[in-house]
């Protein structure tokens, strides 16, 4: 009978040690980002052909809503050509996006935007446009660290103001205000190849609303920690990238629990804590049943 129970804590402790190996093998923590760090993309469709940047520029303060925070300025080229070839059109688009995200939590905080697009062959449509956009409170749109299947939801307000001129007559500022509530939601790891390299990512997909009732955007993100950026992105069926290059200076780098003498794992620090809560707790209780069996049977 205590062989019986012995064999019970024994599986217990190695279901334990195998949940917590296999997590630690699917975490995400946050990026730690160096200026000149930068993510290079191609588009991917048969209709688009143009690039993508990402790039960390500086490591700076911003100001929104009276409150200071040290952020990562992040600029961001897009730039394509798109071909529609059963409407015979030829559209361009060109824009250049600063980014600033939080250090602390790697939340967006402030967005400015500067856009020319237009008709090469079509249409003599074109625009120019500039837009400042601020999140309060900073859009939390990664909950680190990343595991699979992890959810969470993100309310936060947002101020915008957009200028510009379409076909040559100027409009703004147009301003606005409401609420972003958005859904996010992880999957299983997966071992992704792009141009860039072979990778085990985890898949980020978030639904936004804005105002509680007009569906805003969607976003389908392939996150890799050994690249601290998405190796591969989609937000519609058109706008598809993969990562073509990359320098990511923090991934040469030890993680912050790690010196030349001692490296601890988060996941085992907590299973070790766990398994000296735990274990104990069982032995008592099987302790004490033997104990209460054996008296059982010496009154009978």
């Amino acid at each position: 009978m205590k062989r019986k129970y012995v064999s019970c804590l024994t599986m217990i402790i190695v279901i334990i040690v195998s949940s917590s190996v296999t997590s630690a093998d699917f975490i995400i923590e946050k990026p730690t980002y160096t200026v000149g760090d930068f993510w290079k993309y191609k588009y991917v469709h048969p209709e688009r052909n143009g690039s993508f940047e990402r790039k960390v520029v500086a490591i700076e303060n911003v100001k929104v809503q009276n409150i200071t925070y040290q952020s990562y300025r992040i600029e961001e080229n897009d730039s394509f050509i798109e071909t529609n070839i059963s409407m015979g059109q030829i559209f361009h688009f060109q824009m250049l996006l600063i980014e600033h995200i939080s250090v602390k939590d790697f939340a967006i905080i402030k967005i400015d935007t500067a856009m020319k697009s237009g008709f090469i062959k079509g249409p003599s449509h074109n625009q120019t446009e500039n837009c400042t956009v601020e999140y309060n409170p900073p859009l939390e749109w990664m909950r680190f660290p990343i595991i699979a299947s992890k959810s969470w939801n993100i309310t936060t307000l947002i101020s915008g103001e957009c200028s510009g001129f379409f076909d040559g007559t100027h409009y703004g500022p147009v301003k606005s205000n409401g609420t972003y509530f958005t859904k996010y939601y992880t999957e299983s790891p997966l071992n992704i190849t792009v141009p860039a390299g072979s990778f085990k990512a985890i898949r980020i997909i978030s639904n936004t609303t804005y105002n509680s009732s007009t569906s805003y955007g969607y976003s389908d993100q392939l996150w890799s920690k050994e690249v601290g950026a998405p190796i591969e992105e989609s937000t519609n069926s058109t706008t598809h990238r993969m990562l073509v290059e990359y320098r990511y200076s923090y991934a040469s780098k030890p993680t912050p629990e790690c010196n030349e003498t001692l490296c601890i794992n988060p996941i085992f620090f907590y299973f070790v804590i766990l398994l000296l809560v735990v274990v104990p707790i069982v032995f008592t209780i099987i302790v004490i049943f033997i104990i209460r069996k054996k008296n059982q049977q010496l009154k009978m």
